[in-house]
């Protein structure tokens, strides 16, 4: 697992949030998510920017 999939999964699951919720609020679709939290694939800088403001606004950083 890459160390972006790893911190995406921490953060969603330090905020309480399924996958399909998280995905829902991001606006992109669940398979996504999943791919992402698994490294299988790499998240694009644009759902990047949306991590970082909808985890920034909740005031959630990933446990090191």
């Amino acid at each position: 697992m890459s160390q972006i999939a790893a911190r995406i999964r921490a953060l969603r699951e330090q905020a309480f949030f399924s996958q399909q919720r998280l995905s829902k609020t991001l606006g992109i679709a669940q398979s996504s998510l999943c791919r992402y939290e698994t490294g299988e694939t790499e998240p694009s800088a644009a759902v990047l920017l949306k991590y970082a403001d909808f985890f920034d606004g909740l005031h959630i950083r990933p446990n090191r």
